[in-house]
């Protein structure tokens, strides 16, 4: 088995490469580690990944298959492959200020519908609630195993676990479909601020409504306000999911320059929000660092 796909990104290199700088054939990118506390540059297939995050543990699997189902089969040839084009037209588009059209904004909000579930701690989720189901269903077949010896001419009950892992757990088509329309009949804000947009090992989440820096201390509250996605390094992606879609059916994607507040917002909220890593494509700022030291230190005020 070839080592080059036991190390799983879980967010794709395609994607990364809109935060980086150097050469082509080695993307680099400045990331500030929250576990090492200090702000370093690092090739970008060294960062969001994790080693056989999608082997599929299933015997009757060859061992590389079960390596390479979902690295390779599913997530390399049936999104990546499409998803870094994607992602360049986007922002083609957006840098001339033209206007998204329905076809694009739903082939987005497929990709970042597919991020959010792959992120380790929703697969994690998914995974733990598939357990769920399989317990039951071990129950179910213990009791029909039961009944079958005095009634042999009940149907047998077969349930194939290998296909299971993968279909109702985070790789689920209807899952992802469902998460593509909340997100593609949403309101997209975008930002823009050249070379100025953070990512991070968890680039999809949402952000509360309120947020404020006082005193050295950041104030936010649990109220829901919109998903976040950063685009590229020039731009930043907001999604305000409300229940009349009608409304903004029309409204496919307003483009506009980020304040020096609102970018540092934005920005601060990857932080708050990553597993460890934030992520950009040119050195971290004394400001920018300041107010990490604020979030690390714990001075954060969360009300309901």
């Amino acid at each position: 088995m070839s080592s080059e796909y036991t190390n799983q990104h879980f967010v794709p290199r395609c994607y990364l490469r809109g935060f980086s700088f150097g050469k082509k054939k080695n993307p680099m990118v400045y990331v500030y580690d929250k576990l090492a506390s200090k702000s370093y540059t690092t090739p970008i297939h060294d960062i969001c990944c994790e080693e056989d995050l999608y082997t599929i543990n299933d015997t009757q699997l060859s061992e590389e298959d079960r390596k390479k189902y979902f690295e390779v089969n599913y997530l390399k040839k049936e999104v990546e492959d499409s998803y870094g084009p994607c992602l360049e037209d986007i922002v083609s588009k957006l840098s001339e200020k033209n206007t998204l059209t329905v076809p694009e904004k739903v082939e987005l909000a497929h990709y970042i519908a597919i991020q959010y579930l792959r992120l380790p701690i929703i697969k994690s989720l998914c995974s733990h609630i598939q357990n769920g189901l399989f317990s039951d269903i071990d129950k179910a077949k213990a009791l029909i195993s039961e009944y079958e010896k005095d009634n042999p001419h009940v149907m047998r009950y077969y349930y194939d676990d290998s296909k299971a892992h993968y279909t109702n757990g985070y790789g689920n088509e209807g899952t992802i479909n469902n998460l593509t329309c909340l997100f593609g009949l949403a309101r997209w804000d975008v930002i823009y601020s050249p070379n100025n947009i953070f990512t991070s090992d968890y680039p999809v989440f949402v952000i509360p409504q309120k947020f404020e820096i006082y005193n050295d201390k950041i104030v936010l509250n649990k109220k829901f306000e919109k998903f976040l996605f950063p685009i590229s390094k020039d731009y930043l992606l907001t999604i305000e999911i409300d229940p009349d879609a009608s409304y903004y059916q029309n409204n496919l994607c307003i483009v506009k320059e980020a304040s020096e507040m609102e970018l540092l917002r934005y920005n601060l909220f990857q932080f708050l929000f990553c597993r460890r890593f934030v992520i950009k494509n040119v050195p971290f700022d004394e400001k920018e660092l300041e107010y990490i030291r604020v979030i690390q230190n714990n001075n954060i005020i969360i009300y309901d």
